[in-house]
């Protein structure tokens, strides 16, 4: 066996590794993959060091009739994006925080629910009765209270639509 049919065989079952590899990491995955042939490139390569007579190393003719084997390496190409700004969330619309039933503000929390939560914590802003928040929605269930997701001044978090003792905190636009 000559070096350069070494060096062929040893691509070759590189490529045939390769390509099995890759069709597992697809199964997995799910992901498109672009398939280059392996062994065009490397005829391409074979062509460009034949000798002027076009013969490759010393071939016999039983050797040069063996059919080639083929192989293909796949490539996966994730995809980039060049936008560094956050999604914007979908608008529900907007509500104004209650200025009846002795309401004078509301708690802008980090995450919905207010049972067994240090206040310390987990309020972001007191909103003032009678300003306006945007509902991000869908609202979120919790400490049995349906909580939207809401901002005010920029502050993102999660409002109450009622108090725990059923008085109204968000009255809704039309």
């Amino acid at each position: 066996m000559t070096g350069k049919q070494f060096l062929r065989i040893a691509l070759i079952t590189f490529a045939v590794a390769f390509s099995i590899l890759a069709a597992k990491a697809i199964s997995l995955t799910g992901q498109p993959l672009i398939a280059i042939d392996f062994l065009d490139w490397i005829e391409s390569l074979s062509a460009e060091s034949q000798s002027p007579n076009g013969n490759t190393d010393e071939l016999t003719p039983a050797e040069s009739e063996v059919p080639t084997p083929s192989a293909t390496i796949f490539i996966r190409i994730e995809p980039t994006s060049t936008s560094t700004a956050a999604p914007t969330p979908t608008v529900y619309g907007t509500a104004k925080i209650s200025c009846e039933d002795g309401i004078i503000r509301a708690a802008l929390r980090r995450s919905p629910g207010y049972l067994t939560k240090d206040d310390e914590v987990d309020v972001l802003e007191e909103i003032p009765c009678g300003e306006t928040v945007i509902l991000l929605g869908p609202t979120l269930r919790a400490d049995n209270i349906s909580w939207w997701n809401a901002i005010w001044n920029g502050t993102e978090g999660w409002i109450a639509q009622n108090t725990g003792s059923g008085k109204t905190i968000l009255i809704f636009d039309d």
